[in-house]
């Protein structure tokens, strides 16, 4: 599911940002691929089946993290040809921190919003209108407990690679559950 806009779409493709060749599309000069929600809940049905619901989670959050951790490498390079892309740093007042909510946004990993963060980093709350709750929902009705693993493992990555260190990441609340609007996320440095 991907959100953006013209202006966005057409900054990314002007500053080659986004490229379409050949079938291919890339993104930071990073081979990308556009993959429903659905596959990934999919893959973590699977998982649980043969491995488990703790070792699913585990493989999945991983996978997700491993997303952001190395492509944040590429992403923290080309900072400043970012920032004529994404002119906007109301939220934190930090351009790199934007422009990251805003590519998760344009990527469809959902709306990010940041409601706290303590000593500078150690610990981050966030919140988002997870893609992987909205299908769970749409597609298997309420779940037991939280489903957004790859999403946690994605905005982990980001604060890993933004902060500096290893962090412990939870899904305090996920919106798969019906009792809440949003997931809402907590992440603890080691």
């Amino acid at each position: 599911m991907f959100v953006l806009s013209y202006d966005i779409l057409s900054k990314f493709i002007a500053t080659k940002i986004l490229r379409f060749e050949n079938g291919s599309l890339s993104l930071l000069d990073r081979n990308m691929v556009i993959i429903p929600a659905e596959v990934i809940l999919k893959l973590q049905e699977d998982l649980e089946k043969k491995l488990g619901n703790e070792e699913a989670a585990n493989i999945v959050y991983n996978a997700g993290r491993f997303e952001t951790v190395t492509g944040s490498v590429r992403y923290l390079k080309r900072r400043d040809e970012l920032k004529t892309v994404f002119s906007s740093v109301s939220k934190t007042g930090d351009p790199s921190i934007e422009m990251g909510r805003e590519m998760l946004k344009f990527m469809g990993k959902g709306d990010i919003q940041i409601r706290e963060v303590l000593n500078k980093g150690e610990k981050i709350i966030l919140s988002s209108n997870s893609p992987f709750s909205a299908e769970y929902l749409k597609t298997r009705g309420k779940s037991n407990g939280p489903v957004c693993h790859y999403l946690r493992g994605v905005m982990c990555g980001v604060m890993e690679a933004y902060y500096g260190g290893k962090y412990r990441a939870r899904e305090l609340s996920c919106a798969a559950t019906g009792l809440s609007k949003d997931c809402i996320f907590e992440f603890v440095r080691d």
